[in-house]
């Protein structure tokens, strides 16, 4: 079953840098039932030590609204 409305927007950026952001969909298999998965999606490669505040933003034509904020610290192996 899909979610209510549609995307109207999304945003993510990591310390202030804008992150590219795609629409990931694809079905999968879990046992008898078949299930689909559906996503906005971004990456990052890998974080040397430091601080990071990645931050996500997103509304869809319904009038649900995200935004979050998150204060990372990414350390040595």
């Amino acid at each position: 079953m899909p979610l209510a409305g549609t995307v109207e927007t999304a945003t993510a950026s990591l310390n202030g840098v804008p992150l590219t952001l795609r629409e990931f969909s694809a079905p999968f298999p879990t046992g008898l039932i078949r299930r689909h998965a559906w996503g906005i999606w971004g990456g990052v490669t890998p974080l040397v030590p430091g601080q990071y505040v990645p931050e996500i933003k997103a509304a869809n034509t319904d009038g649900f609204r995200g935004d979050t904020t998150y204060h990372l610290e990414s350390t040595a192996p």
